[in-house]
């Protein structure tokens, strides 16, 4: 078996990757296109900007970091459609090829496999940030930042194109063709932007303490990393870079996001299903603790935030855990509803004992973490609303995902329609009300947005007890949704159509 070691610095799919990448003209001319693109727009930046001569002192240093704002923001264009479209295309092409079989049949692991071709990435994207430092420097020289801000952002851009990289990989291993894996990839890599910007915008609501002082979640939206690349925050009462904290986290992603491609490429085996759930349990526990260690003014914003991540995470995770059928692995064949020895073997009777475990590990990090750090009790006690909607929204989902795949015999098909209602629920709602009732949202006593089950993570502070009715309610339909769907799945086995699956399940 390979160290981890080997699998890092001396892995040979890496090296075999790196030279493709590099051999012959292509890559120059890439490379040329590249730098004449950002050269281009850093001119025209200029000379619309700089190139008058009567400015005063301030006007021109707000132009100047306007200017450093343009370059970096065309950077960060480049570094997540490359990442993301080289990793579309890491497995897709070994299976074009059909040098997958051939790589598998020699004693490769395919974490193995797929470390080196993220490390591959990875190389290409380093070398994309050193072509442009001659672009950020000449920013720098003029005033618009400081070397200490442009290198620390270049680092936390990298990390960024590496977890867009290990999207585009898991997307290349659901997709068997180039053009569906860069298709999917890039609307992965859209809606990951708009999600990771509004994740940053949320931290920004967990306010100043300080005159340093600022969560590390603002780094997560990736066009403003530039801006806030040298901010800290305090962890135990020790200030801290925040490029350190988001590096860890970052790993964490891609950590997860690796598990979830090797469980995909090999055939959901139990093993890797098994690597995949115990860190998602692990992460589960320790995310919550860090955001608690963060600067935050009060326990009520932390619970915004909670519920927002906590049902963002939701709507993306379980419709893949719970839906079932029988055109894939024999694992993803319905075999009961709650089984907890299932917990961690990736069937569908393992899916409510898995949510339950990893909500729980998440619910006893918000509370066990205050209390080892000493923090108010009434901030604890403001989180509850928010969590107890965040599990009855899971509840909801999982009941609705089995209710579906009942009724279907492809859990692709099963997957989608949950994917939209979850979509659907946070978004219709939302859209519907602003054009009935849009001025009262923020006003705390309105009657029509209390209609809005996520009203006590997107309103006011006074809605937060809303939280507990719309999570009951979420609960107590989600449950209705399991006992309709096993009256329907029994029903529909006795069909023609599904009895070849069962008999072959017997055998």
């Amino acid at each position: 078996m390979r160290t981890l070691f080997d699998q890092l610095f001396n892995n040979a799919t890496a090296r075999r990757d790196f030279r493709i990448q590099l051999r012959g003209n292509r890559a120059v001319v890439l490379f040329t296109v590249y730098l004449g693109i950002l050269s281009l727009f850093a001119v025209i930046s200029y000379d619309s900007g700089l190139a008058r001569s009567t400015v005063n002192l301030v006007e021109a240093q707000s132009r100047l970091q306007s200017f450093y704002g343009t370059i970096t923001g065309t950077l960060v264009f480049a570094v997540i459609t490359i990442a993301t479209s080289l990793g579309s295309f890491a497995v897709v092409m070994e299976k074009q090829r059909r040098s997958l079989e051939l790589v598998f049949s020699a004693p490769v692991h395919p974490r193995y496999f797929l470390v080196g071709k993220l490390i591959g990435i990875y190389r290409f994207i380093l070398l994309v940030l050193v072509l442009a430092a001659p672009v950020l420097a000449t920013c720098i020289m003029l005033g618009g930042a400081t070397w200490g801000e442009a290198f620390t952002g270049l680092w936390i851009l990298s990390m960024h194109g590496l977890i867009f990289a290990a999207v585009g990989v898991v997307c290349s291993t659901l997709a068997t063709k180039p053009t569906g894996a860069l298709s999917l990839s890039l609307l992965v890599a859209i809606l990951l932007t708009i999600f990771a910007s509004a994740f940053g915008g949320t931290s920004i609501f967990f306010g100043l303490r300080g005159t340093r002082d600022v969560a590390f979640g603002t780094l997560f939206s990736p066009f403003t990393i530039f801006q806030v690349a040298t901010s800290s925050s305090s962890l135990w009462g020790v200030q801290v870079q925040n490029w350190i904290p988001f590096t860890v986290v970052a790993l964490m992603i891609v950590h997860m996001l690796l598990l979830g491609a090797e469980s995909l490429l090999s055939g959901l085996a139990t093993k890797t299903v098994r690597a995949l759930r115990i860190a998602a349990l692990f992460y589960s526990f320790l995310l919550p603790g860090l955001l608690w260690l963060t600067p935050s003014p009060s326990g009520k914003v932390l619970s915004h935030f909670f519920g927002f991540l906590g049902c963002l995470i939701v709507a993306m995770a379980v419709p893949t855990i719970t839906a079932f059928g029988f055109d894939e692995v024999r694992k993803r064949r319905p075999n009961g509803w709650f089984r907890p020895k299932e917990l961690l073997s990736g069937t569908p009777a393992g899916a409510l004992p898995f949510l339950i475990a990893l909500l729980g590990a998440a619910m006893v990090s918000v509370l066990l973490f205050p209390k080892l750090f000493s923090l108010s009790v009434s901030d604890v006690e403001s989180t509850l609303p928010n969590l107890v909607l965040t599990f009855g929204f899971a509840i909801f989902l999982w009941g609705y995902g089995r209710a579906v795949s009942a009724g279907l015999t492809t859990i692709r098909s099963a997957k989608l329609l949950s994917t939209i209602v979850a979509i659907g629920l946070v978004a219709l709602p939302a859209l519907l009300l602003s054009t009935v009732d849009g001025q009262s949202f923020s006003e705390p006593a309105a009657v029509s947005w209390m209609l809005y089950p996520f009203r006590s993570i997107f309103g006011p502070d006074e809605q937060l007890p809303i939280g507990f009715f719309w999570g009951g309610v979420f609960a107590v339909g989600g449950a209705w949704l399991a006992f309709f769907g096993e009256k329907r799945l029994k029903a529909n086995l006795q069909q023609p159509r599904f009895r070849l699956y069962v008999e072959d399940e017997r055998a």
